[in-house]
């Protein structure tokens, strides 16, 4: 497989250097079971993914759209070293037909992407990325079928974020409008220009370590998230919680994290571990209440059930998107559990 990603964190972004190589394992396997069958391997050669870093060229672009013609723009050193890097790759790989565009995203936000995951980072709008992207992809893929993929934490999200975007609340009337999402604005930018298909996560997405499939966070976890976002504890609030409950928050935590009777024992450890876990998502199923033990009590599980596979499950929060050109509709669908239409947008 051939993939071009295209990057709009900050270079030197933490989760941008461990998704690449997670990825590119993600393929690699598949190499190496094509290898049984000459033809195959043949076909896709080896994969490979190559990143081009973008966000240095949002504000060289922005200022060439502005500039009126004739004149002169100024220095687009980044832009054109982008573009010139994205033809090139084309030159190398002109079968390539997935395309990646990463950037950050906040539950909170559908109108920007960022360059690290924080308010107050630098950001591009919808309507600059889908420029930008269309600007480099639009010469060299034409109106072959090309694969996206929006590698953005709550992409796919609507403004309705603190509704459950489980797939069985997603589609009909008062279900949130997926129209509203990040997502869905930026493929609309595109869908009319390139013949794309694209994939977006309604929650915080991840890449395997070991096998590099896609993971996203369960609704669950969002949930209580939100909750803690919106209520979180003040340090009087704190004083007053291990002066009035300590023994209480003691005790809980040592539900949250039981130790093994004998820590040297790998059976006894594991077992402890499995009814801390547990515990942990028993708490998320019935924790209700904003008082401040309750508060409490809900970051100390959601600190353990993070760390858990169920937090960010491999099959969840996938959304796809197609355009209908003869209904002039974007088609939403819901991958998982079973892929379905969830929403039809006129556009």
């Amino acid at each position: 497989m051939e993939i071009l990603y295209l990057n709009f964190t900050a270079p030197d972004d933490y989760a941008t250097g461990n998704a690449i190589p997670r990825i590119l394992r993600k393929y690699q396997d598949r190499d190496q079971a094509s290898r049984m069958n000459r033809f195959s391997a043949y076909w896709w050669g080896a994969s490979v993914v190559e990143q081009v870093d973008c966000f240095a060229s949002v504000a060289e672009h922005q200022r060439h759209l502005l500039t009126p013609l004739g004149h002169d723009p100024g220095p687009l050193a980044a832009y054109e070293q982008a573009r010139g890097q994205v033809r090139g790759f084309f030159l190398k790989h002109p079968r390539c037909s997935k395309i990646m565009v990463g950037m950050h995203g906040l539950y909170d936000d559908t109108t920007y992407g960022y360059s690290r995951p924080q308010h107050g980072a630098p950001r591009v709008s919808y309507e600059k990325a889908a420029d930008i992207v269309l600007s480099f992809l639009r010469d060299d893929v034409g109106r072959r079928p090309i694969s996206m993929s929006l590698v953005m934490c709550y992409g796919a999200r609507s403004a309705q974020y603190d509704v459950s975007h489980d797939p069985d609340q997603l589609g009909g009337v008062a279900r949130p409008d997926l129209s509203s999402a990040f997502a869905f604005k930026f493929y609309a930018g595109l869908c009319k220009y390139l013949n794309v298909k694209m994939s977006a996560r309604t929650g915080a997405a991840s890449f395997d370590d070991t096998t590099g499939a896609s993971r996203v966070e369960s609704e669950l976890t969002l949930r209580h998230q939100i909750q803690i976002d919106r209520n979180p504890l003040t340090d009087q609030e704190q004083e007053q919680l291990y002066a009035q409950h300590q023994l209480e928050l003691e005790m809980f935590m040592d539900e949250i994290r039981p130790q093994a009777a004998n820590p040297r024992d790998q059976v006894q450890v594991k077992a402890a571990d499995r009814r801390g876990a547990e515990f942990a998502h028993e708490q998320l199923l019935s924790l209700v209440g904003t008082d401040p033990l309750t508060r409490a009590k809900r970051e100390a599980a959601m600190s353990r059930f993070r760390q858990l596979p169920q937090a960010k499950p491999k099959k969840s929060g996938k959304l796809t998107y197609e355009y209908d050109p003869g209904t002039h509709q974007v088609v939403i669908k819901s991958k998982y559990p079973e892929p379905r239409v969830v929403q039809r947008v006129n556009i």
